[in-house]
């Protein structure tokens, strides 16, 4: 090897050289860069891994505490999107599988794992909630597209090879001579070139072989460098606007990650918020609940007295409406944040409206030891509005002043017209509100004590309903205190009607109809629930036949026909309105048509729409209130 290279021409041997070197540079420096890059992308899988769990483990921490295995697995789908994971796996304290998500090339194991391989990386996080460990997360991804990159960078690396080895080649075909004088001459000023850069190269005759070809390239390699001196001051130039584009955008970077952490800041206090709303959803439910089962199993126990029924009476039915009104919360918020809350507007004179609230709030106020008060202007105040919803404003505004004011304390309600609007104040001598809570104060959900030590229940929902029904009317709701235990005050703002109008009279209460000679089916799955209607009915003068089985029902109907049917909706084997269907197909053979009553737990105005595309007269939402139920029976009997 050593001779053949010996006998090579000079400027052979230089292309040689120069093309050997080039290639063992570029071979060894691929592979360098090829390890580097596996090695660095598999660290970034990791920590991608790693943060992926941490996710999961943060948004897996309620379903892990409350045991809820489908939310987990849930959550966790949601990582398919995600190609390269092949698994994500949530496990207990213990060490068991609570739930899974995997890929056909992965399943997740029973225990937590342990083994590490090179064709995947791992990552995990424990899950924690106030500061006690739930469980941890255990993610899986492989590194499929690995191969694509250093294919990738292999071809990058045999492109260069192959300019890098053509430039070589040209470039040792023309820089190939023999050591001589001119050389020599050229090496000399080319070390005092640095002195003096606008120095003349000398003057060098050459003959046109390899020295020839090496004087003129240094000549024009001179006239380069000296031509391009302003290019290079250009260069640097861009350089430092580079350098400032990139300062830009390292802070753009901050500025965007500051943005995120803000909100996952937010998106924990919201998580925080939901936590506690469900605590409180679930304590003003069970509360109630708990006392309409006790009284219930009381009465079932032993023949009780005649106190001991008047109180269970008494409390089942207190408690009941307690539990009816946080449910109506709810749907009232359901449909303002939905769009679908309607209101009825007609003139009416505000001061009805403040009268009717205190008077009946005034039996409260008395058992709490709380004096109501009304200041009211002697004109009438007409605004144009929805009587029942401004009803409910002003009823949460003086049940909130009642329930946060202290035996011996006193509401007002105060009216005031100004400025062609009205205002209704409701001020109390309670507790008051304190200056960091006081901007939350109209937010759903929000409480200022949100503790299981508070000393109010409730949802945090009536004074968001306030705000979100106020505005509704076209007003504004604002709140003020002067600090803890100075009071509060509460007030809406509404724009008064420019023209003297008559208001709008409720209607009186009349008596119940009477139901003497109508017959009835009450079909339920609920023994309860149908015992309940038939004696709300019977009561009233009606002949009711119970079913809690559909398909009785209707084998009972092809015997013998009733003058109304009232029917739930969702029951097993045969739904209401499946039930109704085949009951008009009876009727139609028979050339008759019987009214039917829908009464269901579903209330949205969607399952009413249903209920009458279906065939229903009426839709009554559960719970039923006897006085709606028999009106809707007499009314449905008088159109038969």
């Amino acid at each position: 090897m050593r001779r053949w290279f010996a006998r090579l021409p000079v400027h052979r041997k230089l292309v040689t050289s120069a093309l050997l070197v080039t290639g063992v540079s570029l071979v060894l420096a691929m592979l360098g860069l090829s390890v580097i890059d596996a090695l660095r992308y598999r660290a970034t899988a990791r920590e991608d891994a790693v943060a992926l769990a941490r996710v999961i483990a943060e948004n897996t921490s309620a379903a892990v505490a409350f045991r809820d295995a489908d939310a987990a697995r849930e959550i966790l789908a949601s990582v398919r999107v995600r190609d390269v994971v092949t698994r994500a796996c949530v496990y207990l304290p213990d060490g068991s599988l609570f739930a899974g998500y995997s890929t056909r090339t992965g399943i997740c194991p029973q225990t937590v794992p342990e083994d590490r391989t090179w064709v995947g990386v791992f990552g995990s996080a424990v899950i924690s909630r106030n500061a006690r460990t739930q469980g941890s997360v255990y993610v899986e991804r492989d590194l499929s597209d690995l191969r694509g990159r250093l294919l990738v960078t292999g071809i990058a690396g045999i492109l260069m090879f192959i300019f890098a080895a053509t430039a070589a080649y040209l470039l040792a075909q023309r820089v190939h001579a023999v050591v001589s004088g001119p050389i020599s001459a050229l090496a000399q000023f080319a070390r005092g070139y640095g002195e003096n850069p606008y120095a003349e190269p000398p003057a060098l005759t050459t003959a046109p072989d390899e020295v020839g070809d090496l004087v003129k390239s240094f000549n024009e390699m001179l006239t380069r460098v000296r031509t391009t001196s302003a290019d290079v001051t250009a260069a640097n130039r861009q350089l430092k606007r580079s350098n400032e584009a990139l300062q830009r955008e390292n802070e753009e970077r901050r500025r965007v990650e500051t943005e995120r952490e803000a909100a996952l800041s937010r998106e924990r206090e919201a998580n925080r918020l939901k936590d506690e709303f469900l605590a409180a959803v679930s304590h003003e439910l069970r509360t109630p609940l708990n006392a309409m089962m006790g009284w219930a199993q009381v009465l079932a126990t032993a023949p009780p007295s005649e106190e001991t029924i008047r109180k269970a009476v008494t409390s089942i039915v207190k408690n009941a409406r307690a539990q009816t009104r946080v449910i109506e919360d709810l749907v009232d918020v359901s449909r303002i944040a939905t769009g679908k809350m309607r209101l009825n507007f007609q003139p009416l004179d505000l001061r009805s409206v403040v009268a009717s609230t205190i008077e009946s709030m005034e039996p409260v106020g008395t058992a709490a030891g709380v004096r109501l008060e009304q200041v009211v202007p002697r004109d009438a105040c007409f605004v144009a509005g929805d009587r029942d919803r401004l009803q409910q404003v002003l009823w949460n505004l003086v049940s909130n002043g009642v329930k946060f004011a202290p035996g011996g304390g006193t509401v007002s309600v105060t009216l005031t017209r100004r400025d062609q609007e009205i205002e209704v104040a409701v001020s109390d001598t309670g507790i008051g509100i304190s200056s960091s809570f006081l901007p939350h104060v109209f937010d759903r959900f929000r409480q200022a004590d949100g503790s299981l030590t508070r000393e109010h229940g409730g949802l945090g929902l009536g004074l968001a309903i306030v705000k979100e029904l106020t505005e509704l009317h076209g007003g504004s709701v604002f709140a003020a205190s002067e600090g803890r235990n100075r009071g509060a005050r509460f007030s809406f703002v509404l724009p008064e009607l420019s023209v003297e109008v008559q208001e709008e009279q409720p209607t009186e209460e009349t008596a119940l109809p009477s139901l003497d000679g109508i017959t009835v089916f009450a079909v339920d799955d609920n023994d309860d629930a149908v015992a309940m209607i038939a004696a709300s009915l019977e009561s009233a003068g009606a002949q009711v036949q119970t079913f809690t089985n559909p398909m009785d029902a209707l084998a009972a109907w092809e015997q013998r026909p009733a003058d109304v049917l009232v029917c739930d909706l969702a029951m097993p084997h045969m739904s209401g309105l499946d039930l109704l269907g085949s009951i008009r197909r009876l009727d139609s053979s028979r050339g008759v048509f019987t009214p039917a009553l829908a009464v269901s737990a579903h209330a949205s105005e969607q399952h009413q729409a249903e209920s009458l595309r279906g065939g229903f007269q009426f839709h009554l939402s559960k719970p039923l209130h006897q006085e709606a139920l028999v009106r809707a029976v007499a009314e449905a009997a008088a159109h038969t």
